[in-house]
C-alpha cells in the first residue's frame, strides 16, 4: 500500500474524529438548552429537528469509527 495514502487517510481520519467529539461536545454542552426551549415552548419540529441532529451526529462517530478501524486492520494486512 502506497505510504503516502496510508499517512494522508490516517491523518484525514484523525481530524474527521476529533472535528465530530467537538460537534458532539458543543452539541451535548452548549445546544441543550435550544431543546428545552422547544419542550417549554410546545415546538415538537425544533424539538424533533434538535434529536435528528444529535442522531445523525452519533450516527456519523460510529462511521468514522468503522472506517478508522477498517483502515487499521487493512494497514496491519498490507504490512505483514
Amino acid at each position: 500500500m502506497d505510504e503516502f495514502y496510508i499517512d494522508f487517510a490516517l491523518n484525514l481520519l484523525h481530524d474527521m474524529r476529533l472535528r465530530i467529539e467537538g460537534a458532539l461536545v458543543l452539541y451535548e454542552r452548549d445546544a441543550i438548552p435550544l431543546r428545552r426551549l422547544g419542550v417549554e415552548n410546545d415546538m415538537p419540529v425544533a424539538v424533533g429537528a434538535y434529536d435528528t441532529i444529535g442522531s445523525a451526529l452519533y450516527d456519523l462517530r460510529e462511521d468514522i469509527q468503522e472506517l478508522y478501524e477498517g483502515h487499521m486492520k487493512e494497514v496491519s494486512r498490507v504490512s505483514k
